[in-house]
């Protein structure tokens, strides 16, 4: 993801956003943070303007997961490309 940012900060002018979606990730029942990593790998070229969250409606999956997850919810984070400087 760093490789990603890098490139992204070479095309996207500073003060222009980019969207994402992000869903939460589980390991062996534990929490990861998902969107706080996210923001971490992005700085410092950007810094998270928004974050927003809603729920999944229609949460079927055509195929079962072995470890029983889910997805309950969907992140959007809007990250803004900082000024150079």
């Amino acid at each position: 993801m760093r490789r990603v940012f890098e490139q992204l900060s070479c095309v996207l002018k500073p003060g222009r956003s980019a969207v994402f979606v992000l869903g939460q990730t589980s390991w062996n029942e534990t929490r990861i943070p998902t969107v706080d990593l996210f923001a971490e790998i992005a700085h410092p070229r950007f810094g998270v303007k928004e974050h927003l969250w809603y729920p999944v409606k229609n949460r079927y999956m055509s195929y079962s997961r072995r470890n029983g997850a889910s997805i309950d919810k969907e992140h959007i984070v809007v990250l803004q490309r900082k000024h150079d400087g």
